[in-house]
């Protein structure tokens, strides 16, 4: 009978661990590796009894044949020597060779038996263990998948709080920037506002210096019409009263009686004109008083129809052209 005796060493060496992540991946590599070599022992194991199996069975076979053939020699040799042996030495004979073969066959068997079991026996102890071992780590995994788990809820939970104030900071700095902005925009509001009056004061300011200006440059005609008036120059009168004509015009219907005022005046003027020795004015005078009188509106058309009228009886000069 053949024996096999395959020992299987698992030694396990403590390491102290940097961290808990780290011990439990070295653990799981050990456990793993010795779980690989000692597989990979099994299937060596498992070869040498499949090829010492097929040895036996070859062995087996050929000693049969040869035990056969050498059966078969004998029984040709004793006929071919002797046909005429005793049918009783005949039986004797196959009887003794069945029975050696027999034996044969039982030793066989029982010796491949042995072994079979044997080595089946101590591979299934090397299941079981390893078996157990797997169960362990399988254990110890899922405790550590267990505790990362739990870890990760907490790292998520922490996180999730961190957000939600994070929400509320944000939701806070959000109502204190609408409300900087609101009060902004309320600041800006009565700025405008302030300075819309502002501006319409200045504008109202500008109107009254306005007019102030235009009834001072009135007055300072009236006064240059008095003095051309003493010097006795009427076509000078005429143009400082045209002149005062278009600054009454800008005052506006508020101040339609400039207006009259000047007219009347125009009027007077031209009447003193056509009496005079030479009654006659120069062209640029004319278009000039001309073009003032149509810029009026129609509320003085009966004077202005008067004094066009007048101006129609006065001779223009004429220009000399320089040759």
């Amino acid at each position: 009978m053949l024996t096999f005796v395959f020992p299987i060493g698992i030694h396990a060496e403590e390491v102290a661990p940097k961290n808990k992540t780290e011990e439990t991946a070295d653990v799981n590599n050990k456990v793993v590796i010795e779980l690989k070599a000692q597989l990979q022992e099994m299937k060596i194991r498992n070869d040498l009894l499949e090829n010492y199996q097929s040895s036996l069975l070859s062995t087996v076979h050929w000693s049969l044949s040869f035990m056969g053939g050498i059966a078969l020699l004998l029984i040709g040799y004793g006929w071919w020597s002797n046909s005429k042996i005793h049918e009783k030495d005949k039986q004797q004979l196959k009887q003794e060779i069945a029975t050696l073969l027999g034996e044969w066959e039982i030793k066989i068997k029982s010796d491949n038996a042995d072994v079979i079991n044997e080595q089946a026996k101590t591979i299934e102890n090397r299941l079981i263990r390893v078996d157990e071992q797997v169960r362990e780590v399988e254990k110890s995994f899922d405790n550590k998948l267990t505790r990362i788990d739990e870890q990760v809820r907490e790292v998520e939970k922490s996180f999730d709080n961190k957000l939600t104030r994070i929400d509320e900071q944000v939701r806070e700095v959000e109502k204190s920037f609408d409300n900087k902005l609101e009060k902004i925009f309320s600041e800006s509001k009565k700025l405008h506002e302030k300075l819309a009056m502002n501006v319409e004061s200045m504008a109202s300011q500008i109107s009254i210096l306005s007019v102030g200006q235009i009834h001072l440059e009135g007055s300072m005609l009236h006064v240059e019409e008095r003095v051309w008036d003493i010097k006795g120059v009427t076509q000078n009168i005429l143009l400082t009263q045209t002149q005062g004509l278009d600054a009454a015009i800008k005052l506006g219907s508020d101040y339609g009686y400039r207006v009259d005022t000047v007219l009347e005046r125009i009027k007077e003027t031209l009447e003193k004109l056509i009496k005079s020795k030479n009654p006659t004015a120069r062209p640029y005078l004319v278009n000039r008083l001309k073009q003032s009188l149509n810029s009026l509106d129609s509320v003085y058309s009966v004077k202005v129809s008067e004094i066009l009228g007048i101006l129609e009886t006065i001779r223009v000069e004429e220009v000399k052209s320089s040759s």
